[in-house]
């Protein structure tokens, strides 16, 4: 447990808390990341998911990438189910869950996820048609009844209607089977009037738990069911470092004591955090430098390991913290050999180190030095399973264009007194 009252947010010079402006120069289009390439092809991933928001990354310890229209997510653990290892993440569940008021189906629209969720309020379920039937229920022209709860057990749910029914159940876009690629819908279809590119229309929505449908008779024909961008949506409710405030001002909250550290956030996971701390020479303070461990329950964050506490098997198990976390484990160690290896390539003296900083939609930022000589930071891009491209550094000015061409998150951009 970290020590009572301990820890200082002096300043985080090699991060900046905010997200990047609106009016920022477009960066261009990130591409599909290696490891989902094929399945996106197979299940016309243009349409199905749109175009990527954003390179390879870790969501909860799993590998993912985030599209228009939502996230996939790559599931090692289910290798004797071919069909499941990659799933769709419950963005639309999420929105819903927290009533964003962001609007559905549309630039403007008159439904947002916080009508959503009122709409998928258990009071709002529908009776099913035959008490005693387990399963989906075909209805004929109301659609197929699906009760809401995962085994399909008899009970109150909602009618999907038939144009709905045959988008999802389509193997060729949904190989998983209907119920793990979409998940249980959660409100009845419902009416809005939304605009899209300026031009109002009346379309027909429905919530499921991975994605939303639409349909809109304006569209051509097969497109006229779609969904709807829940992964834009849902990035822009989440900002990248939509967590930091909290996470800093905890750590802010435990300081009485006056020692003197820089703190960086190095990941923010789903419930999970690590932030890293340096003593500005504290002889009071042996370790240097320490990580603290994080955890986001109902509550709130809470610091649940620091200085003092081994980072052992059983404290990451016990807590739930992914593998990509884990304090010098593999998904660290490659990215330090990458990075290491691309500064060799440079005339150095010294022996040569890294010091890891932070991870932030798939983009690292780490510290180099040879011998006693800072070299700068170096930025990396999460292209495969534990596989790295450098895109920048040392000893390189890191001018706006740069940032904006690549992509970089804003919470990874150096303080730069020049820009």
């Amino acid at each position: 447990m970290l020590r009572p009252m301990l820890i200082r947010w002096l300043s985080v010079v090699a991060l900046a808390l905010a997200v990047l402006p609106r009016g920022a120069a477009a960066a261009p289009e990130p591409a599909v990341a290696t490891m989902f390439h094929d399945y996106y092809a197979r299940q016309d991933g243009l349409r199905v998911l749109g175009y990527p928001r954003g390179g390879l990354q870790t969501v909860s310890g799993f590998y993912a990438q985030y599209f228009e229209k939502g996230r996939i997510e790559y599931h090692p653990e289910l290798q004797d189910k071919p069909d499941w290892l990659f799933a769709y993440g419950r963005l639309a569940a999420e929105l819903i869950e927290r009533g964003q008021p962001l609007p559905v189906g549309g630039d403007t629209s008159s439904v947002s996820y916080a009508d959503l969720r009122a709409a998928a309020a258990p009071e709002r379920r529908v009776e099913p048609p035959r008490a005693d039937t387990a399963g989906t229920i075909d209805a004929g022209l109301r659609g197929t009844f699906v009760p809401t709860n995962p085994q399909l057990a008899p009970g109150p749910g909602h009618y999907v209607p038939r144009r709905f029914w045959a988008y999802v159940t389509r193997a060729d876009l949904f190989p998983g089977g209907w119920l793990h690629d979409v998940g249980l819908p959660l409100t009845e279809a419902l009416s809005a009037r939304v605009t899209k590119g300026g031009v109002e229309r009346e379309i027909i929505i429905q919530a499921f738990e991975r994605t939303i449908l639409t349909d809109d008779p304006l569209n051509p024909d097969v497109f006229q069911i779609e969904r709807a961008n829940v992964g834009s949506d849902y990035l822009a409710a989440t900002p990248l470092d939509a967590e930091d405030a909290a996470i800093m001002a905890l750590i802010e909250d435990n300081d009485d004591d006056g020692f003197d550290f820089s703190a960086y956030i190095q990941f923010v996971d789903g419930p999970h955090a690590r932030a890293w701390l340096l003593p500005h020479n504290t002889p009071d303070f042996a370790v240097d430098p320490a990580w603290v461990f994080l955890h986001k329950g109902a509550a709130g964050w809470e610091i649940v390991g620091g200085p003092g506490t081994a980072f052992d098997w059983d404290f990451y198990t016990s807590l739930g913290i992914p593998a990509t976390m884990h304090v010098g484990g593999e998904f660290e160690r490659s990215l330090h050999a990458d990075v290491l290896e691309h500064v060799k390539s440079t005339p150095v003296s010294g022996e040569l180190s890294s010091e890891f900083h932070r991870v932030a939609a798939g983009v690292a930022l780490v510290r180099v030095a040879a011998g006693e000589t800072d070299l700068g930071f170096v930025y990396a891009r999460l292209e495969d399973v534990n596989r790295w491209s450098i895109i920048g550094g040392p000893a390189m000015k890191f001018e706006p264009a740069f940032y904006e061409e690549n992509a970089i998150p804003r919470v990874l951009q150096l303080a730069d007194p020049a820009r």
